[in-house]
């Protein structure tokens, strides 16, 4: 019989996601659920959840949905605690046990762009 073996990070903390998300009405509402469902996979892991920060939440400037002026404050935020930054859509769909048998194949200390 074959047996699989799932690579689970120990701390969901690692990983932050930056949903890529604009101020309006129905794309807030989007990447609420984006956000909750992350949520609800990780719980089904650990206690410990993940960061899941919105973009429009983090720039004062309306229309401002570029990830690279966001990129010194993650840096800045997150590099002593977390070894992944994941950005996606808002209507991305992100399956956690796929992700981590992604992200076991790398090595967390060096740059990796997938």
């Amino acid at each position: 019989s074959h047996i699989s073996v799932l690579c689970v990070p120990p701390d969901l903390r690692e990983i932050v996601f930056v949903v890529q998300s604009q101020s309006h009405s129905f794309h807030v509402s989007q990447a609420e659920k984006r956000r909750a469902d992350l949520l609800k996979q990780a719980h089904g892991f650990t206690e410990k959840p993940p960061v899941v920060l919105l973009l429009h939440t983090l720039s004062d400037n309306e229309g401002d949905w570029s990830i690279l002026p966001l990129l010194p404050y993650l840096s800045q935020s997150f590099e002593k605690n977390s070894s992944w930054i994941v950005f996606l859509e808002e209507e991305t769909n992100v399956k956690m046990v796929h992700l981590f048998q992604v992200l076991a194949k790398f090595h967390k200390d060096k740059v990796n762009l997938i």
